[in-house]
C-alpha cells in the first residue's frame, strides 16, 4: 500500500501561490469576492500563478468598491 501512495506523490505536484493577505480577521469574504471576480473576468484556466502573486493586503479602495458592487449586484438580483 506504501508503494501507491509513493506513485502518488510523485504525480501530484502542489504549486504554492501568493496572492493577498488580510490585515484584519473579518475582510476574508472580501478577498474571495476579489479573486473570485478576477477568475471569472479574466476566464483564468492555467495562468493562477500570474494572477496570484501579489501577497500584499488588498486596498481599502478595492474593498470600498466590492462590497458596493456585491451590494448592487444583489440589489438588482431580489429586489
Amino acid at each position: 500500500m506504501s508503494w501507491i501512495r509513493t506513485i502518488i506523490r510523485a504525480a501530484v505536484k502542489d504549486e504554492w501561490i501568493e496572492c493577498n493577505k488580510q490585515e484584519d480577521s473579518w475582510e476574508c469574504g472580501y478577498y474571495v469576492m476579489s479573486w473570485i471576480r478576477t477568475i471569472i473576468r479574466a476566464a483564468v484556466k492555467d495562468e493562477w500563478i500570474e494572477r496570484f502573486k501579489n501577497p500584499s493586503p488588498l486596498p481599502d479602495d478595492i474593498i470600498h468598491t466590492l462590497r458596493q458592487e456585491w451590494a448592487a449586484y444583489l440589489l438588482e438580483r431580489w429586489s
